[in-house]
């Protein structure tokens, strides 16, 4: 009887911590890491402010959970990807869309990204990992002849960061389902620019 009890509580206190960091994501979002307070997560969250510090003892230690959770799911798609064996373009092609769908649909993401232009001293980010994914897919298109010649991989990258700059700027302003038409007509017309003839 007491081990079920303690179960129970312990799956209680998963629960309660999983809704924490959704809605300090949420409110990371929203409010940006200096308009974000525990309280507001808390409330948000539907929990006590007990509750959210006896999981998060400060703003600064949700605020890392919100970005290593953000991480585990950037990478999940890093992952994915490779395990799909696509050639280089269509790699970072999918790279791309599914980062643009994790924007849309994850608070996690949308908060850590946020997080990651607000919040001093935060580290590298999510961003960082995808970049490196899709510069190296853009490597080796240029090893296979897939890039025209003036397409050098890093500009290449470089151009699809500050493409999903625009698009999480975007997917904040909340016109739902314009992203994915728009992310993939403009793949269409980036492709036409650094694909070999």
């Amino acid at each position: 009887m007491g081990r079920a009890r303690e179960g129970q509580r312990s799956v209680r206190a998963e629960r309660t911590r999983a809704e924490l960091v959704r809605a300090a994501a949420r409110t990371f979002d929203r409010d940006g890491f200096g308009g974000a307070s525990l309280l507001r997560i808390s409330g948000e969250a539907s929990a006590s402010l007990g509750a959210l510090t006896f999981h998060f003892p400060s703003k600064s230690a949700l605020a890392d959970e919100v970005q290593r959770q953000a991480r585990d799911v950037v990478r999940a798609l890093i992952a994915q990807t490779a395990i799909a064996g696509a050639e280089p373009l269509e790699a970072a092609r999918l790279l791309t869309r599914d980062l643009v769908g994790a924007l849309e649909r994850d608070d996690r993401v949308r908060g850590a990204a946020r997080l990651l232009r607000e919040r001093e001293g935060a580290g590298p980010g999510w961003m960082v990992e995808w970049a490196v994914a899709v510069q190296l897919q853009f490597a080796r298109a240029a090893r296979a002849g897939l890039l025209a010649p003036r397409a050098e991989p890093e500009e290449v990258a470089a151009l699809v960061q500050y493409l999903m700059v625009g698009v999480e700027a975007a997917v904040r302003g909340r016109d739902s389902g314009v992203y994915p038409l728009q992310s993939a007509r403009l793949w269409e017309l980036l492709e036409r620019g650094i694909a070999a003839s």
